[in-house]
């Protein structure tokens, strides 16, 4: 059957980029960021991994009973201060926040927002570059009449 074009659906993440997560933008005061590294220290999500790239020089606190919520964030205690880390829409309903953050420069970057004791406080734009044979795989799988869609877990926006 698959030599008989149909759908074929990517994975976007490794398979159409790069996979190599990075901050790209970042608005916060610098104060919050090792209350983030402490909150993502033991995760091995990409966009924690993007956090830790981005602030390698940040000393990085003790977290207190961090909790992963899937498709939604990480939150925690870190000195004393609840932190909820993730997608706009959990970060709000979790918090009970009525904030619109300030749009990201680019609206390719996945947005992170970042609650500390029910504030919203900093807001984070994640980038994974588009692998360089990207385009070329996509056109000649199109070329020879698949419909080609990308699963991801990114925000719908992006």
């Amino acid at each position: 059957q698959l030599a008989t074009p149909g759908t074929m659906l990517l994975d976007k993440t490794g398979t159409v980029t790069e996979s190599r997560t990075a901050l790209a933008s970042w608005t916060g005061p610098a104060w919050v960021r090792p209350l983030v590294l402490a909150l993502e220290a033991g995760s091995v999500h990409p966009l924690a991994e993007g956090f830790r790239r981005a602030w390698p020089e940040v000393p990085v606190p003790v977290a207190d009973a961090t909790t992963h919520v899937a498709g939604g964030g990480i939150e925690g205690t870190v000195e004393g201060r609840q932190l909820l880390v993730g997608s706009p829409r959990w970060v709000r309903a979790r918090a009970g926040l009525n904030a619109a953050a300030e749009a990201l420069p680019d609206d390719t970057l996945t947005p992170v927002w970042v609650a500390v004791d029910g504030a919203l406080v900093g807001v984070a734009g994640f980038g994974d570059p588009v692998r360089a044979d990207a385009r070329d795989a996509v056109a000649a799988l199109r070329a020879r009449g698949w419909r080609v869609r990308l699963l991801s877990g990114d925000d719908p926006r992006v």
